[in-house]
């Protein structure tokens, strides 16, 4: 059992022998080519690097895996404490290889064995029957709008009765312990903190679920919710999106196919595709070599915060990306992806509001090679101009956790930032 952020940490530390990763040319990746048009693997069963075309915009490069992923998480309690069941988890793209992950975190690949290493391990508990399983949580989610078409994850959080000794690399955390290792920058991968945020929160100290740290947040947790606000969110649901239209990779304008790279002529998406091989010492397969997206620059979300007379509320934007399709998402305040030159609204910078909390995250390291995020938290410090509120909705914590446990509402940056509110403090 972990007790505290010290242990953690040496947990990381150990993940990391044995660890490596390397860039590779694409003839180099064992299995995968150019065919169709898109980057795939022989098995046709893992994702697919895809171009892309829609009217008024250049052309784009996207992941396409239309298999939802299982993301799940196992909790129980112990003598009256909560315990969660993490995975130290090395992956190629992850900052400084290991990141703690939740209990699963498989595509169907992986569960099914189409990689042909070994089973993923507690992956019964989330496909399954086991009467003696409590679903806490069990929602639909999506991905990152600008990188995936049309991804959705299941998450899952699962209560079981025993705390059994756990397998290599898996760690059971206590409750307590995991909200102080929420502050932490790049240490809980975007799979653990949207299963953190979904999870159940208790709003007093004694609590067996996760308790936020601030009383303005534990308040707003118990306010009422109003129908006004999140029926005007069912309302603006739907988008209007142009068509896309799937082009060859070598058809890409503005786009380049090198040996070891596919890259844009001159930065717009502001991604590039690089080939790597990685060995690992605790993982369903030790050794594997695949295509990484990678970005030139970090990305920023900024989550604007007042004191209303519930308690703390936070401003959640409408969020019309690419790989939601025709139905809107509800992200922070402002989201500005890795690549992209951030052009942050008059109203979310100095001295309109005060930052008081802010941390490095990372997008999965499965997928993406070291591309980080700057999440900042901001307490408004005027009153924002009317069309600006147009574009959102204030929310109490209550209301957002409504939303959070509605499917495929919240994007992964909002669910993400939504667990750090467990362990904000702005009533400092």
């Amino acid at each position: 059992m972990i007790s505290g952020i010290e242990e953690l940490s040496r947990a990381v530390a150990l993940e990391r022998q044995g660890f490596s990763v390397a860039p590779v040319a694409f003839d180099e990746m064992a299995g995968w080519s150019i065919v169709s048009g898109a980057l795939q693997h022989t098995t046709r069963g893992f994702f697919n690097v895809v171009g892309i075309r829609q009217a008024g915009s250049f052309d784009r490069v996207f992941l396409y895996q239309p298999q939802a992923a299982i993301s799940g998480l196992i909790t129980t309690l112990k003598d009256g404490e909560r315990y969660y069941l993490l995975q130290a988890r090395a992956e190629p793209g992850s900052p400084g290889g290991v990141q703690f992950g939740p209990t699963v975190q498989a595509t169907a690949a992986n569960y099914t064995g189409l990689h042909g290493g070994a089973a993923t391990p507690y992956i019964e508990y989330f496909i399954h029957f086991d009467p003696r399983a409590k679903i806490l949580s069990d929602t639909s989610q999506t991905d990152l709008g600008e990188r995936y078409l049309y991804k959705t994850k299941r998450a899952i959080v699962i209560e079981i009765a025993e705390m059994d000794e756990p397998l290599p690399s898996f760690y059971w955390v206590r409750a307590s312990t995991l909200v102080d290792a929420i502050g932490q920058s790049l240490f809980l991968n975007p799979d653990l903190r949207s299963l953190i945020a979904l999870a159940p929160w208790g709003d007093y100290e004694m609590s067996d679920h996760l308790y936020p740290r601030a009383q303005a947040v534990r308040r707003s947790l118990t306010a009422g919710q109003r129908p006004e606000v999140l029926g005007r969110w069912l309302a603006l649901r739907c988008s209007d999106v142009a068509p896309i239209e799937y082009i060859g990779l070598h058809d890409l304008k503005g786009w380049s196919i090198g040996a070891a790279k596919i890259c844009e002529s001159r930065p717009r998406q502001g991604i590039s595709v690089g080939g790597y091989r990685t060995c690992v010492a605790e993982r369903e397969v030790r050794q594997w070599s695949q295509p990484l997206i990678e970005a030139q620059g970090e990305g920023l979300a900024v989550l604007a915060c007042r004191h209303g007379s519930e308690g703390l509320e936070v401003f959640t934007a409408f969020a019309r990306e690419t790989g939601f399709g025709q139905l809107a998402g509800l992200g922070p305040s402002y989201t500005c992806y890795p690549g992209t030159v951030a052009n942050v609204p008059e109203w979310l910078r100095e001295p309109q509001l005060k930052t008081i909390h802010q941390c490095e995250e990372s997008d999965e390291g499965g997928r993406f090679f070291r591309n980080i995020w700057r999440f900042k938290f901001a307490m408004l410090e005027t009153t924002p101009p009317k069309d600006v509120e147009e574009q959102g909705l204030w929310l109490r914590v209550s209301e957002l956790k409504t939303l959070l446990a509605t499917s495929n509402v919240c994007t992964i940056q909002l669910r993400m930032m939504a667990s750090h509110l467990l362990a904000l403090m702005p009533d400092e």
